[in-house]
């Protein structure tokens, strides 16, 4: 009586990271890519590769890293 079908859902993400050892760093997320929020407090890198896993539902989808002044 129907076609078959399939949806796909995202809950989270994986975000991965590259970094200048010792400089100071912000991620942010948005939902639209206009209002952005910070999703974990800045740091100063202690490793060239960071990862975090974020709950979509939460944060939004879309990522960006950016570094602060010292």
């Amino acid at each position: 009586p129907f076609m078959p079908f399939l949806s796909i859902s995202v809950s989270k993400i994986r975000v991965i990271q590259s970094v200048v050892l010792g400089r100071n760093y912000a991620v942010e997320s948005s939902v639209g890519g206009v209002f952005w929020e910070q999703v974990v407090p800045p740091f100063i890198a202690n490793s060239e590769s960071l990862t975090n896993e974020f709950d979509v539902e939460q944060t939004g989808r879309l990522f960006r890293i950016i570094e602060l002044p010292q």
